[in-house]
Protein backbone atom coordinates (compact mmCIF):
# COMPACT_ATOMS: atom_id res chain seq x y z
CA UNK A 1 0.00 0.00 0.00
CA UNK A 2 1.74 3.52 -1.21
CA UNK A 3 1.64 6.38 1.44
CA UNK A 4 -0.74 8.23 -0.52
CA UNK A 5 -3.13 5.07 -0.03
CA UNK A 6 -2.38 4.91 3.65
CA UNK A 7 -2.77 8.54 4.01
CA UNK A 8 -6.21 8.86 1.96
CA UNK A 9 -7.20 5.35 4.13
CA UNK A 10 -6.55 7.19 7.47
CA UNK A 11 -8.28 10.11 6.28
CA UNK A 12 -11.49 8.67 5.14
CA UNK A 13 -11.67 6.67 8.51
CA UNK A 14 -11.53 9.75 10.44
CA UNK A 15 -14.08 11.28 8.61
CA UNK A 16 -16.61 8.21 9.27
CA UNK A 17 -16.28 7.83 13.21
CA UNK A 18 -16.34 12.10 12.90
CA UNK A 19 -20.02 11.05 11.17
CA UNK A 20 -21.38 8.86 13.47
CA UNK A 21 -20.62 11.17 16.86
CA UNK A 22 -22.38 13.98 15.36
CA UNK A 23 -25.30 11.49 15.38
CA UNK A 24 -27.39 10.70 18.01
CA UNK A 25 -28.13 7.14 19.42
CA UNK A 26 -31.22 5.93 19.32
CA UNK A 27 -32.23 3.24 21.78
CA UNK A 28 -35.24 0.79 21.67
CA UNK A 29 -36.76 -0.91 24.48
CA UNK A 30 -35.32 -4.07 25.60
CA UNK A 31 -37.72 -6.30 24.22
CA UNK A 32 -37.26 -4.41 20.86
CA UNK A 33 -33.54 -4.65 21.24
CA UNK A 34 -33.71 -8.29 21.98
CA UNK A 35 -35.95 -9.38 19.05
CA UNK A 36 -33.18 -7.47 16.65
CA UNK A 37 -30.39 -9.47 18.36
CA UNK A 38 -32.46 -13.04 18.10
CA UNK A 39 -33.33 -12.25 14.55
CA UNK A 40 -29.39 -10.83 13.47
CA UNK A 41 -28.28 -13.92 14.89
CA UNK A 42 -30.53 -16.32 13.27
CA UNK A 43 -29.55 -14.42 9.87
CA UNK A 44 -25.95 -15.14 10.91
CA UNK A 45 -26.65 -19.23 11.40
CA UNK A 46 -28.89 -19.00 8.23
CA UNK A 47 -26.31 -17.05 5.59
CA UNK A 48 -23.66 -18.38 6.56
CA UNK A 49 -22.08 -15.59 8.36
CA UNK A 50 -20.05 -15.06 11.26
CA UNK A 51 -20.52 -12.94 14.17
CA UNK A 52 -18.52 -9.82 12.40
CA UNK A 53 -21.42 -9.38 10.70
CA UNK A 54 -23.33 -8.48 13.87
CA UNK A 55 -20.40 -6.42 14.73
CA UNK A 56 -20.49 -4.51 11.22
CA UNK A 57 -24.33 -4.17 11.76
CA UNK A 58 -24.42 -2.70 15.30
CA UNK A 59 -21.26 -0.15 14.44
CA UNK A 60 -23.60 1.45 11.89
CA UNK A 61 -21.24 0.14 8.73
CA UNK A 62 -21.69 -1.57 5.69
CA UNK A 63 -19.93 -4.41 3.29
CA UNK A 64 -20.29 -4.85 0.42
CA UNK A 65 -20.03 -8.27 0.04
CA UNK A 66 -22.76 -10.69 -0.96
CA UNK A 67 -22.28 -12.76 2.66
CA UNK A 68 -23.40 -9.57 4.25
CA UNK A 69 -25.86 -8.16 2.16
CA UNK A 70 -27.66 -11.89 2.58
CA UNK A 71 -27.69 -11.11 6.54
CA UNK A 72 -28.79 -7.40 6.25
CA UNK A 73 -31.66 -8.85 3.52
CA UNK A 74 -32.39 -11.88 5.80
CA UNK A 75 -32.46 -9.90 9.03
CA UNK A 76 -34.41 -6.97 7.41
CA UNK A 77 -37.25 -9.21 5.69
CA UNK A 78 -37.51 -11.67 9.08
CA UNK A 79 -38.24 -8.88 11.03
CA UNK A 80 -40.98 -7.83 9.05
CA UNK A 81 -39.47 -3.79 8.22
CA UNK A 82 -38.76 -5.02 4.69
CA UNK A 83 -40.75 -6.82 2.26
CA UNK A 84 -39.68 -9.68 0.69
CA UNK A 85 -39.04 -7.87 -2.55
CA UNK A 86 -36.51 -6.16 -0.68
CA UNK A 87 -38.33 -2.60 -0.20
CA UNK A 88 -38.93 -1.30 3.41
CA UNK A 89 -42.36 -1.14 4.62
CA UNK A 90 -42.21 2.55 5.72
CA UNK A 91 -45.38 2.22 8.22
CA UNK A 92 -43.88 -0.58 10.12
CA UNK A 93 -40.36 1.59 10.35
CA UNK A 94 -42.17 4.76 10.88
CA UNK A 95 -43.21 2.73 14.43
CA UNK A 96 -39.90 1.77 15.65
CA UNK A 97 -38.31 5.55 14.10
CA UNK A 98 -40.44 7.66 15.86
CA UNK A 99 -38.11 11.21 15.33
CA UNK A 100 -39.58 12.98 12.31
CA UNK A 101 -36.29 13.91 10.73
CA UNK A 102 -35.09 10.59 10.93
CA UNK A 103 -38.31 9.41 8.59
CA UNK A 104 -37.61 12.15 6.82
CA UNK A 105 -34.29 10.20 5.90
CA UNK A 106 -36.46 6.86 5.66
CA UNK A 107 -38.68 8.44 3.34
CA UNK A 108 -35.93 10.45 1.02
CA UNK A 109 -33.96 7.06 0.82
CA UNK A 110 -37.46 4.71 0.30
CA UNK A 111 -38.34 7.34 -2.73
CA UNK A 112 -34.93 7.48 -4.56
CA UNK A 113 -34.81 3.72 -3.62
CA UNK A 114 -33.04 1.38 -7.05
CA UNK A 115 -34.84 -1.59 -7.00
CA UNK A 116 -33.08 -4.50 -8.43
CA UNK A 117 -33.04 -7.77 -7.05
CA UNK A 118 -34.24 -8.06 -3.52
CA UNK A 119 -31.25 -8.42 -1.52
CA UNK A 120 -29.67 -5.45 -3.25
CA UNK A 121 -32.54 -3.27 -3.16
CA UNK A 122 -32.98 -4.39 0.64
CA UNK A 123 -28.79 -3.25 0.83
CA UNK A 124 -29.18 -0.35 -0.94
CA UNK A 125 -31.90 1.13 0.91
CA UNK A 126 -29.79 0.26 4.26
CA UNK A 127 -26.52 2.17 3.02
CA UNK A 128 -28.83 5.39 2.21
CA UNK A 129 -29.95 4.82 6.07
CA UNK A 130 -26.24 4.84 7.13
CA UNK A 131 -25.11 7.23 4.67
CA UNK A 132 -27.94 10.18 5.52
CA UNK A 133 -29.31 9.62 9.01
CA UNK A 134 -28.81 12.09 11.62
CA UNK A 135 -29.34 8.92 14.49
CA UNK A 136 -28.14 5.57 14.84
CA UNK A 137 -29.58 2.15 16.39
CA UNK A 138 -27.68 1.55 20.00
CA UNK A 139 -27.71 -1.65 20.96
CA UNK A 140 -25.88 -1.15 24.36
Amino acid sequence: MSLITKIVFILVLGFAASQIEKRRPIKFCSDITAKIKEICFECIKETNNTEHAWILFKEHRHDDSDCFKRFIYCSSTKSGYYSENGVPILDKLYNLFTDSDVRDVLKECRDCLNITTPIETANNFYKCYLKNSPAYMSFT
